[in-house]
Order: structure tokens, then sequence, then C-alpha cells
């Protein structure tokens, strides 16, 4: 199929008369690209397809004149020629968009590099091969703070991620997933300067006393917490129906609970994961009868690592594991590094490796917080490029369905933060991807002639 030819082109990018503002934006891309491409100028037109022969079809999946699609999932998209049309069909709005720059860069040599790097190739006759792929990502949740990509949801997006750390989405890029509040939130909704004077008892006994402070925890079985963080977690999420998942998770820090009744749920459950989860069970199935869309995300972090003996999380709820203690050298599946566990009470607990194994035996939805940068000094060499993808391909293997690459989102790059975050979301959509082949394409592209 021959899309345009010294300069010129007979095909339209068609769109429905009742397109949503995403489907527009994408196909107003799609002629941007083509137009660089060929300096052939593709009419983005309203309408029935089928009426002119040569045309290139946009839409969402279910939307009129849009072709059978099935199948499709996590923002998925599919391409495919049928005599002289191309079609792309997206899941959603947001996966017309990854089915532009999924042709753009599978099928006509564009790279999107940076939010300001680009490789646009000069192409006077552009041919695309016959066409029949469908591509699903294997996460639902894809997202990382490296700098580029929290701040530019443009970028964000050509990249396939479908969430940006700092900047939502707007609706001509399809939206995004977007959090309630996103870690460390219990203390959003139970603040010591406002209840611990007041209330000490709301707040976790450590050496047999109330502790108060910035990375203090709460007392999950006060049953005044609960009532309380109910009430204001169901009107936060009144106030933010933009937002399908809402962070219920321990604060930051150590020092949980030790006080009798605390101690005991821990102690039937095997850790203090305990608490949490049925503290986090109780307001999930109240939620879930106010919101039943709401998604319920809670961590499984440090003291909270390790999976309950006995408890298992609600089905509208998300874990996601940390991997704060893992040796970033080496594959977490191989490292035999003893970081890999975690210290509780003086003793060293399973291995990382046990613990996710141990969550996806009992949860529905497991999400990850991956770490990919020196948190110490972000300009320091951080020797983990080789473990990237086999730490991706694990997760997946593990029935991780979301991850969060964090990485330095606070200042402009990092020690070759750029590079790091390409790689990650090439992985993210295809975690058996060519890793030197794109590494080699980034630094020619990026760097040019000090690329070697």
């Amino acid at each position: 199929m021959i899309l345009a030819e010294n300069g010129r082109t007979e095909y339209r990018i068609v769109i429905g008369k009742d397109a949503s503002p995403a489907v527009r934006h994408a196909a107003g891309e799609l002629a941007a690209y083509l137009f660089q491409i060929t300096g052939a100028a593709f009419p983005v037109e309203e309408g029935t397809a089928g009426q002119c022969g040569k045309e290139i079809l946009l839409g969402a999946a279910g939307e009129a004149g849009a072709p059978g699609a099935e199948g499709l999932r996590n923002d998925g998209y599919l391409l495919r020629t049928e005599g002289e049309r191309l079609c792309i069909i997206g899941e959603n709005g947001r996966a017309v968009h990854y089915g532009v720059y999924g042709l753009l860069e599978r099928h006509l040599g564009c790279r999107f590099f940076t939010e300001k790097v680009e490789q646009i190739p000069s192409r006077p006759t552009l041919e695309v091969p016959a066409l029949c792929e469908t591509v699903c990502p294997p996460l639902e949740y894809r997202c990382t703070s490296w700098n580029g990509m929290s701040r530019h949801p443009e970028f964000a997006l050509k990249r396939g991620m479908n969430s940006s750390h700092y900047v939502a989405f707007p609706e001509k890029l399809g939206g995004s997933v977007l959090y309630n509040g996103f870690v460390h939130t219990f203390k959003n909704y139970i603040p010591g300067d406002e209840f611990f004077d007041g209330h000490p008892e709301y707040f976790a006994m450590v050496d047999g006393k109330r502790r108060k402070g910035a990375y203090s925890q709460l007392c999950l079985t006060n049953p005044d917490v609960f009532r309380i963080m109910l009430q204001r977690v169901l009107k936060s999420i009144s106030e933010h129906p933009e937002c399908k998942i809402v962070s219920l998770s321990q604060n930051d820090g150590f020092d949980p609970c030790t006080c009798p009744e605390c101690r005991r749920v821990d102690a039937e459950e095997g850790g203090y994961s305990g608490t949490l989860i049925r503290f986090v069970n109780k307001l999930a199935r109240e939620i879930r009868k106010v919101y039943p869309d709401v998604l319920v995300d809670t961590l499984a972090y440090r003291q909270t690592r390790q999976p309950p003996k006995i408890s298992r999380p609600e089905s509208n709820m998300c874990v996601r594991m940390c991997t704060i203690e893992s040796c970033f050298s080496h594959p977490i599946e191989e490292c035999g590094d003893e970081s890999n566990a975690e210290k509780v009470d003086g003793k060293e607990t399973a291995p990382l490796t046990e613990d996710l194994a141990g969550w996806g035996r009992i949860c529905g939805r497991m999400f990850i917080w991956d770490y990919t940068t020196d948190f110490h000094h972000y300009l320091a060499p951080f020797p983990n490029f080789r473990v990237l993808q086999k730490n991706i391909q694990y997760f997946i293997r593990n029935h991780v369905t979301g991850l969060f690459e964090q990485g330095n989102g606070e200042s402009v790059s990092g020690e070759f933060g750029e590079l790091r975050a390409y790689l990650l979301t090439k992985l993210m959509w295809e975690p058996d991807g060519d890793m030197d082949r794109w590494t080699d394409e980034f630094l020619a592209g990026y760097y040019g002639a000090a690329a070697p």
C-alpha cells in the first residue's frame, strides 16, 4: 500500500462524526507526522468509511464505522490493511493514539526519544506493508517518574504510558489513570496535628507510648480510626470522580502499632500486614457499596511486605509491592544478596521473591513500585541497565498487572535518565524486546556523533 509518492497523496484520514476529542487529536497527530515524512498533506475528514477506497480509518472500538476489534485490553490497538484501506482501531481514545504512534514507530521508522528529540525519516515514497496485528501491552497501569515522562504528558503518551506522575493527561489525549492520593495516605485522613492531642489512642503505640510525628502510624484496630477514615475517604472519592484508584496505605517509616489488639491480629496473620489488610479490607467493602468502579490501592512495603496468613485482599483491592530492599545490580530473581530480605523486629523475613509469590497467590490485582535511580545522588552511576528487562519479565510472570518505575522526577535528568526512561517504556509494552538494539538506536539518535 503506497500512502504517498513525490509529495502527493490520494489518501484521506477518516474519523466518525461523533469521534471523541482524543480520536480527533490522534488523527491530527497522524496527519502532521505523515506530512513531515512525505511532504504530502493528508486531509482529516468526518464521515463514513468506505466512501473512498483510499483511506486511513481511525476509531475507538465500538464506534460507528469502526471494524471489529475483539480481544483488545490494557489500551491495546489494531493495525489492519483491507485492500486500499488502513485501519487503526484502539480499545479507547487513548489507545487510538498508541495505534498511531505504533504505526509510525514500528512500520514507518519514527523514533520518539525524549520530549525534545525525535527522529522522523524523510520518504518521498511511503509504502506500508500488509498489516494484521493486534498489540496489547501486558500491563494495565504503566507509569514512570523520570522527568520527561512525568511532566510532559504528550511525550508520555507517545511512549505508551497511561499515567503521568505529576500531570494528568488532558481529554484530547484520552485521559489517564489517576490516583486519589498516591502513597502513604493514612496521614492525609487522620493527621496527627488534628487528632493526636485529643485522641492519642488513634496513633501507634511503640514501646508502650503513643507516637506522634510525620512518620507515625495509626492504630488500625481502633474502631474510631476506621469510622473517621471511611467518612473522609468517601467524601474524597465524591470530590474526585475522575480518579478510579484511591490510595489507602500506611504512612512512610516503620514503628507499627504494638498495642495488645494490634499485636493479637498481627500474630494471627503472621506479620504486620495483618492489621493493614484487615483494616483496608473493611474500607474496601464499604467503598464498593457506594463506588463499585473504584479500585482501592494499598502497600506491601517494608514491615507489611510479607503477605498475611489468613486474610485475602478484597476483589476491589490492589496490593502495590515495593522493591526498595533489592540490590539493583542484579536481577531480583537471581540475586542472593541479603538486602532482598527485610528486617522486622530485628529478625530477617523471607526474601522478596517469596513475598511476591505469596501475594500473587492471594491477590486478584498486583502492582509494583520499582526503583531505577540512585536516590543518594542522581548523577552518580547506577549500574542497573542489565537488570531492567529481567526484572520486568519477572514481575509479569508473577501476575503483576501494573508498574510504577520510580526515577528522578525532581530534576531535569540524572545519570543516563533519558535512556532509562526510553528503555523502561519500551519494556512495558515489549518485555521480550531487543534491549541492545533499542539502546543503540537511542544513543545514535539522541547523542549523534557522541554516541560511541
